[in-house]
This record gives C-alpha cells, structure tokens and sequence, in this order.
C-alpha cells in the first residue's frame, strides 16, 4: 500500500501513511505499525490516494456508518479526532519531545517528524 503507484493525483501513499506511535512505543521497542492519515483533507482529495482510501471506504466507512458520534459518521475517512491545534503546533517543527501521560515513571524521548505531509 505504501508504495502502490498510479494515484490520479500523482502523489506518493507515504504522505498519507504514517507511523503511529503510543506510549508504549515511546518507553519501550516500536511496533512498527502504520496509520492512514489524511489529516483534514476533503474527501475528493483524499481519494486521489487510491489504495489507501479504498481500504478505509472497505474497512472503516461500514464501522464509523452507525457511530454515535457525528464527526466520525460523516468523516470517516478522518483519523479518529484529527487534533488540529497539535497538528498547527507541530507542523512547523522538525522534532520534539514526547512522554506518555500515564507512565510509572517519566520517561522522555526525542522523536522526529516526518516532512511529508
């Protein structure tokens, strides 16, 4: 999927496909997981990126179809809460620091953004 080539749009599925990181990731070894990501795009934008699109239109459109929650129903190609004001934040920075909220012990590690966005 990261890879798949021909979108209309003649972009790359590593700009709508990211690496998703929790609080064990940051204290312990990463997963190694994967999120499809299309921030707040419109949906005719979103669909330009064929593959991933099609799976979330497969996967998540019939779950989030009967959720009680407005947004994601009508949204559903969204991630989840799309936290806006953590992604204005973060946009223009090329890394920062994360810790989990609920951890025994503080723990801080430096992570990298990616830039395609």
């Amino acid at each position: 999927m990261v890879d798949a080539i021909g979108n209309p749009n003649g972009r790359g599925n590593r700009e709508v496909i990211r690496p998703w990181k929790n609080g064990a990731d940051v204290t312990g070894r990463p997963a190694g997981k994967f999120i499809i990501d299309f921030s707040n795009m419109p949906q005719s934008e979103a669909a330009m990126y064929e593959v991933p699109f099609e799976y979330l239109r497969r996967v998540v459109k019939p779950q989030r179809s009967s959720n009680n929650r407005e947004h994601r129903r009508l949204y559903w190609w969204h991630h989840g809460e799309t936290m806006g004001g953590l992604r204005a934040a973060l946009a223009p920075l090329t890394r920062y620091i994360a810790t989990p909220m609920v951890a025994k012990h503080r723990f801080i590690r430096v992570a990298r953004q990616s830039r395609a966005r």
